[in-house]
């Protein structure tokens, strides 16, 4: 058993995989129960196009595991479709029996579903091949008379254009498609095949609802190689001809299956002992860290989301220096070069100075420590003030721009009034976003919640006090960490006031802010870079601090507030002020948008195109569809339809000129305000 064990271990882990299989073979069959729809040349008005309209049917299915992503379905299935057109242009209906068999390979998506969640759902693609036959029948008449479709929508016993018409009497259709299409003969096609292929396209979810049970939600498109099966096609002339796309089926379905656990090779009763697998290798496939490499081959366990990951499970190291990619401030060192713990090269004059430092008698660097020499230069005098101690701590941060110092970004502004702004300079660039997330996935999830809320994000980024550098994370970090990550975030700010210490038309050197708190900038819309200190709850706390930065000689700092991240005047936030505080003096400092100024950008206009109980005619549904995206409200109990909005007036004044020549009938400019009909005259009021 030892050298068993020992010769398994050498194995790739596509090996391995296989070989679990082969101790277990795990056919399933099922059944399932949807709706065939039929998209070709005959048509009910529209209602063909939606994936609940169509004929009940069943379908059988067994599936076997090619390996623990793939699996292999054969499959019988058993429809009817019935389609009817009966429009003032054309009236044609048929049925036929739909029996179909082939084969699919699907898919599962694991990498889209956390490993908490794999244990009860997971999504699939699948794609195949299937041969079906069709019988398509016609009612055309009933048990007495022929079908004659009248101008006037009724039918009758005798034609319109008959002499006896005047005698003509209504009557109904029995329903019984009596009428084989394909010895009718009605196009000159003759007595094709009934027989034909498909290629079937599905996307499912797979629910485990037990150890042996599983139910699935499944939509599947066929594209078949037929274009006969409604006996309408580009061959016909009149009413019967059709275009020369291929007609094609959906078919949308839910299933139940049921998992054969079968001993390979045998047919009697079932060992549960034989499948017990007595080699962990082989038994363990959870993937703790989510890095895509099964526990038992992964080198580097506990890895973190953001870190990329090589194929033994350990994190990248683009540059060799032995620091991680993920948390490399420095990716592209130079070869040989030393680094600190963060990959950032040490200087040279560092390097030279560790042999002094180690031999010194002198006492000349008894306050210097040694674990800061990565980030400071030594030689501080004795009795000397040492810099002030910074957070060495990595914290997140969500990134809403980027600007170089040749482009303005006065939107930014705007975010100012969240508490953890920060703006950090990186060579050339400045990162503007939202700091103060512990983990990765503190940070992605906020970045939803942001971009949930209308708020632009350009990325996430990692920095450290004691570092003027910020991480980039890629796209496939995040979104692996989105992936397996079931964070959530809260971006509420409530009310934050910031100190003004400055407005300057040049960024100014840091290094004049240094030894002030909390120091945040970003430029405004006219222009100018303004400087603020600070981020306090309490107006008390910041006119302390005012107060206190007046004394180093910022005479002109002033208090700013905000409100839920929108600049308000300090009146407005409630703060206590002076008989001499001037609010409308306040409002001229004023750079950022506020919700007042944004309320014209809400306003839209539409054009109104008809009203209708019921059904729309058929003549007006070609009408709309020319349009394209029409739009629907409801109004005491019938439909209104209007265009899709636009944000000038004269747009909309050239929509309504373009569907007066299309057909619409007395149309007319409305305003739209977030969703609600307003009049043309109050849209216009509120834009300006």
């Amino acid at each position: 058993m030892q050298s068993e064990r020992d010769s398994t271990k050498t194995k790739k882990k596509s090996d391995i995989k296989n070989d679990t299989l082969d101790h277990v073979f795990k056919p399933t069959i099922g059944f399932e129960i949807g709706v065939l729809s039929f998209f070709g040349d005959v048509q009910n008005n529209l209602k063909g196009y939606s994936p609940f309209s169509g004929s009940y049917g069943i379908k059988i299915f067994a599936q076997a595991p090619l390996n623990n992503a793939l699996h292999l379905e054969i499959f019988g299935q058993f429809n009817k479709i019935t389609v009817n057109e009966h429009t003032p242009v054309r009236n044609l209906n048929f049925q036929s029996r739909i029996r179909m068999g082939g084969i699919m390979v699907h898919y599962n998506l694991f990498p889209l579903v956390t490993e908490k969640l794999k244990r009860f759902f997971s999504p699939t693609i699948g794609i195949g091949i299937t041969s079906f036959e069709f019988n398509t029948k016609s009612d055309m008449r009933n048990k007495w008379y022929d079908y004659h479709y009248w101008s006037d929508g009724s039918i009758r016993n005798i034609a319109e254009n008959d002499p006896n018409a005047p005698s003509a009497e209504i009557i109904s259709r029995d329903n019984s498609y009596e009428t084989d299409l394909r010895e009718l003969n009605l196009d000159g096609l003759g007595l094709y095949r009934i027989q034909s292929w498909s290629v079937p396209i599905t996307l499912g979810l797979n629910f485990k609802m037990g150890e042996r049970f599983a139910a699935r939600l499944s939509c599947t498109y066929h594209f078949t190689f037929t274009d006969l099966i409604d006996n309408v096609s580009s061959k016909g002339v009149g009413m019967r001809q059709g275009n020369k796309q291929m007609d094609n089926f959906l078919w949308t379905s839910f299933g139940l299956s049921y998992d054969l656990v079968f001993k390979k090779g045998t047919g009697g009763k079932i060992d549960e002992m034989e499948f017990l697998i007595d080699d962990p290798y082989l038994a363990d496939s959870s993937d703790t860290d989510n890095d895509g490499i099964m526990d038992p081959f992964d080198h580097c366990a506990y890895t973190p989301l953001e870190a990329s990951v090589d194929e033994r499970g350990c994190p990248l190291d683009s540059d060799g220096d032995l620091v991680p990619d993920y948390i490399d401030e420095e990716p592209d060192t130079r070869e040989g070069a030393e680094v600190n713990m963060y990959g950032v090269e040490i200087p040279e004059e560092v390097l030279n100075n560790r042999m002094v430092i180690f031999y010194d008698t002198t006492d000349q660097f008894v306050f210097y420590d040694l674990v800061e020499e990565q980030f400071y230069v030594p030689g501080y005098p004795r009795g000397g003030k040492r810099p002030p101690k910074k957070s060495d701590e990595k914290e997140y941060v969500v990134i809403l721009d980027k600007e170089k110092t040749t482009d303005s970004s006065a939107m930014i502004h705007q975010y100012i009034g969240y508490e953890n702004f920060v703006s950090i300079e990186k060579g050339d660039s400045t990162y503007y976003g939202i700091s103060g997330y512990k983990t990765a996935e503190e940070a992605a999830a906020a970045k939803k919640e942001f971009e949930k809320n209308g708020v632009h994000v350009s990325g996430i980024g990692s920095t450290r006090e004691t570092s003027d550098n910020i991480n980039i994370l890629t796209d496939e970090q995040i979104k692996k960490i989105e992936t397996n990550s079931n964070h959530t975030a809260d971006n509420t700010q409530g009310k934050v006031y910031r100190i003004q210490i400055g407005a300057f038309k040049k960024k100014v050197e840091d290094d004049r802010f240094q030894n002030l708190q909390d120091v945040v900038y970003a430029k405004g819309k006219d222009g100018y870079t303004r400087y603020y200190a600070g981020a306090f709850k309490t107006m008390e706390e910041a006119n302390k601090y005012k107060v206190e930065l007046i004394t180093q000689g910022y005479a002109n700092a002033f208090v700013v507030a905000y409100d839920e991240g929108e600049r308000k005047t300090l009146v407005e936030a409630g703060a206590n002020v002076s008989e001499t505080y001037d609010e409308n003096q306040e409002k001229n400092t004023f750079v950022e948008k506020r919700n007042d100024d944004t309320k014209k950008d809400n306003i839209r206009f539409k054009v109104f195109l008809g009203e209708f109980e019921g059904n729309l005619p058929t003549e007006v549904i070609e009408i709309y569809q020319a349009i394209g995206n029409v739009q629907n409200e409801d109004k005491n109990g019938k439909v209104a339809y209007y265009t899709k909005n636009y944000k000038t007036l004269e747009e909309a004044q050239a929509a309504l000129e373009k569907v007066k020549e299309m057909g619409v009938e007395n149309p007319a400019i409305f305003g739209d305000e977030e969703g609600k009909t307003i009049s043309k005259e109050e849209a216009i009021e509120k834009s300006k």
